[in-house]
């Protein structure tokens, strides 16, 4: 008698897959998005990281009549010099962008580097370049509204930017509410005789314009 064995049973369940590494099986995906991100730290860079500012240069004409107009705005806000530099100027002083960024660079060789001022109409905007050396510096911004409220000035702050990326407004938040005239004049007796001297400040396109009080 002959046995019939039963025929063999099959398994439709797959034998398991040895793990594979992402760089060795999936390399593609992974290096796709290693080369995303380094294409991203690049644009990044380019957008937050700068050259230092150039020097800014002025003829030996245009340094001398911007010294006589420092000197006669000096005359005007100094307690102990009478205040008739500005007598005759009712139309008031104006300097340039060219002007005050030349003597912002000739400060210091840090300064001459590191900050320009740009003037547009009620606002100041500040360009910063941060670090030191000739290498690539990081770039930001600050944005400051001008004005008067009676006798006092009131100057705001409105916008900061690391290259073209905005701070979030929660992060500047407590220096918007400021009157940062109080940082710039520290000296509660220094600020009292410059608002006693000046009667307005004027941010127009590419230039400031500073109106005396007249006696």
């Amino acid at each position: 008698m002959t046995d019939h064995l039963p025929p063999p049973i099959s398994s439709n369940t797959p034998a398991p897959k040895k793990a594979t590494n992402c760089w060795v099986a999936g390399c593609g995906g992974c290096l796709g998005l290693l080369a995303l991100l380094i294409l991203t730290g690049m644009i990044i860079g380019r957008l937050v990281m700068v050259d230092p500012f150039k020097p800014v240069e002025l003829s030996a004409t245009e340094i001398q009549a911007s010294k006589l107009k420092i000197e006669a705005l000096e005359m005007n806000t100094q307690s102990d010099v009478p205040k008739s530099g500005l007598r005759l100027q009712s139309d008031g002083i104006r300097f340039t962008e060219q002007e005050v960024n030349y003597w912002i660079s000739q400060s210091s060789d840090e300064m001459a580097g590191m900050l320009r001022i740009d003037f547009e109409p009620g606002e100041i905007i500040a360009q910063l370049r941060a670090g030191e050396g000739p290498g690539k510096r990081i770039n930001l911004m600050g944005r400051v509204s001008v004005a008067k409220a009676g006798e006092q000035f009131d100057i705001r702050l409105l916008e900061v930017k690391l290259g073209k990326f905005p701070f979030p407004a929660s992060a500047i938040s407590k220096f918007k509410d400021k009157n940062l005239i109080e940082e710039i004049f520290r000296d509660p007796e220094e600020r009292k005789l410059f608002e006693e001297s000046i009667e307005s400040i004027e941010i127009l396109k590419d230039q400031i314009l500073i109106i005396p009080k007249q006696p």
